[in-house]
């Protein structure tokens, strides 16, 4: 016995023993953004990157149930395991996390790397100056682009323009208008120095003049509403310009309508659709999708159908246990099957 007790305090003593040394971390690549984001080559990373957190709502079941969930047009009836506090209203108690938190998280994340990537430019060693507007234009951009989702669904909270290098434990809100001003401005800038879509070749899904133009025609329409008296009327007026904008530059920038609803949705034509001012892009080669997934929004809104007789699950009908949303009467009532074109074209 008394050799046991020897034998554990010798093993405890030698625990205790290694928990004391330090560890130390070895990067063993030597990469590091401070030396990767000073040539232009570099760079092209740090824009890149700032791409990546849009699948975190486009495609994907946060978005959707934080953008479209708990509206008049859907309704959670027997699939209501996550997001309860955004589609039936339950659990606002503060007890439960809601799952909003999870793409708050990830765009001011994304916020974070634009605004490195802003701040650092003008060391990255570009020696193009179109080129270097282009890649600014990008990441002002997507900065423009993610702030506008903030402010929209969180209303007034912290703005930030600076890269965040370390730990802070206190935010302070800013007003809606401060949002604004700046998405405003860097979507004209954007508009300005990024150029038509066709630049940018297989590389289709990155941000171009006419993405820039039609989000910046939003923004101004979304602003008007924060406005009143003659500054709403102003707002109002810059976003009929900049659509209109749009609509007489089409040629130039790449943008046009399809001649029917057949030819918009014809799987041909969605990987570059001329109607979309902006695509979020996902792979077939799911290793490189984000997440390990690409665009699942049609798995949210199925109705239970393998319960029904002589029908069960498969792949072009999809897998109905993911159900989340149901459309109301309110939202089927929206729609006129005599007046409308697809209707009209589906049965003839």
């Amino acid at each position: 016995m008394k050799r046991n007790i020897f034998l554990f305090a010798a093993l405890l003593s030698a625990s205790l023993v290694s928990c004391e040394k330090r560890l130390d971390e070895v990067n063993p690549g030597g990469a590091t953004a401070d030396a990767t984001w000073t040539t232009p080559q570099g760079f092209v990373t740090a824009v890149n990157g700032a791409y990546q957190e849009q699948r975190a709502w486009y495609g994907k079941e946060d978005g959707l149930l934080v953008s479209e969930g708990g509206t008049d047009l859907w309704f959670n009836a027997n699939k209501a395991n996550y997001a309860n506090q955004l589609t039936r209203y339950e659990g606002l108690s503060g007890a439960t996390p809601s799952s909003s938190l999870a793409v708050f998280r990830l765009f001011y994340r994304a916020v974070n790397l634009c605004n490195a990537g802003i701040n650092r430019i003008e060391n990255a060693g570009f020696t193009d100056a179109a080129e270097k507007n282009r890649r600014l234009g990008e990441l002002r951009f997507l900065r423009g682009f993610y702030y506008w989702h903030l402010v929209e669904q969180w209303g007034g909270i912290n703005l930030r323009t600076q890269e965040t290098t370390t730990v802070e434990l206190t935010a302070t809100r800013s007003p809606v208008s401060a949002f604004y001003d700046l998405i405003i401005g860097d979507l004209k800038f954007a508009a300005d120095n990024l150029p038509v879509s066709s630049f940018w070749g297989a590389e289709y899904s990155r941000a171009s003049k006419k993405a820039a133009l039609g989000f910046l025609a939003r923004a101004y329409l979304s602003r008007a509403y924060y406005a009143t008296g003659a500054e709403r009327t102003e707002y109002f007026t810059l976003a009929r310009n900049t659509a209109n904008e749009v609509i007489t530059r089409k040629a130039e920038i790449g943008v046009d309508l399809w001649a029917s609803p057949a030819e918009l949705w014809n799987p041909a034509n969605n990987k570059n659709n001329k109607e979309a001012l902006y695509i979020i892009s996902n792979s077939t080669n799911t290793a490189i999708d984000y997440d390990g997934n690409a665009n699942r929004l049609h798995a949210w809104y199925l109705t239970q159908y393998s319960n029904k007789p002589g029908l069960i699950q498969s792949i072009p009908y999809g897998f109905d246990g993911q159900r989340r949303l149901q459309p109301t009467r309110f939202l089927l009532d929206l729609f006129n099957d005599q007046i409308d074109a697809r209707s009209l074209l589906s049965t003839s």
